[in-house]
């Protein structure tokens, strides 16, 4: 017992000036990594909406139904959908008398959270010029096609959860003795 004594204290003596440190960084360690852990186990929240619910999506465009009830002789024809966001709506006009024509065009609905705008871009072939060809969208009226034959792209803002009846009116300043065609091709952005 005297010979592991004496090695120890031989031992401090020439290498003891070297451990001290290594002694106090061990000491230190001891207290300061269980106050780490327990920091770090102090739980987390969360403050992002729970969206991620399995088996339910919400939607994040507008959906436009069309109505195709022909209604003061205008009809649709055709509705194509090339993508999710792009729909183009092909109309046909009987011959119509001199006079204001009015049908439900379709329906514009946003299940989604933001608000959307519709670029609507309309295509005319053999439209009278003396007719007026509008949008009707919540007692407003957007004109597609003046009586000197102009077109005019409006652009139609949807909040979120909104269902707006969107109707086409004609206004015909003299009869129409032929059918007419033309297209609006409607832009989700």
């Amino acid at each position: 017992m005297y010979t592991i004594q004496k090695t120890a204290k031989i031992l401090q003596e020439k290498f003891g000036k070297f451990l001290d440190p290594f002694v106090i960084f061990g000491i230190v360690s001891l207290f300061i990594i269980p106050v780490l852990v327990v920091l770090n186990l102090k739980p987390t929240y969360n403050d992002s909406p729970q969206n991620n619910v399995l088996g339910v999506s919400e939607n994040t465009t507008v959906e436009i139904v069309p109505n195709t009830d022909k209604a003061d002789g205008i009809l649709i024809e055709n509705v194509e959908q090339p993508d999710e966001e792009n729909y183009i709506i092909i109309y046909d006009i009987s011959p119509q008398t001199e006079g204001t024509f009015k049908n439900l065009s379709f329906t514009i609905s946003n299940p989604s959270s933001k608000e959307h705008k519709i670029q609507v871009s309309p295509t005319f072939v053999d439209t009278p010029e003396s007719s007026v060809i509008s949008l009707m969208v919540d007692n407003v009226k957007f004109i597609l096609h003046d009586s000197n034959g102009k077109t005019y792209p409006p652009t139609i803002y949807v909040e979120p959860g909104d269902e707006i009846p969107v109707y086409l009116v004609i206004e015909n300043q003299e009869k129409v003795n032929f059918e007419t065609n033309f297209s609006l091709e409607a832009i989700i952005e």
